[in-house]
């Protein structure tokens, strides 16, 4: 977990993965914008949201009221539907 690059930079850890599941969400919700399929959102904060939510959803998969991994995928899948799409 404390792992370091040649500059002396952390590569693992709760806030570097964090980082970079941030990092990798972003581009697709621009793309989705881009596409015309997704609404106008800061794709920052609204990859920051989503990660929060499915950290949120691995708690629930471990502590009573126990979800199941496919409740859990369909709360965070209609989530994200809602939160992104476009306005009717």
């Amino acid at each position: 977990m404390n792992e370091r690059d040649a500059e002396g930079v952390l590569r693992f850890g709760v806030e570097v993965t964090a980082r970079a599941n941030v990092e990798a969400l972003e581009p697709i919700l621009r793309a989705g914008q881009e596409s015309g399929e997704f609404r106008e959102f800061d794709t920052e904060l609204m990859a920051l949201t989503l990660k929060s939510a499915i950290d949120a959803a691995i708690v629930r998969l471990a502590r009573p009221p126990r979800l199941t991994l496919a409740e859990c995928v369909r709360e965070l899948t209609t989530l994200a539907r809602l939160a992104t799409r476009q306005e009717s």
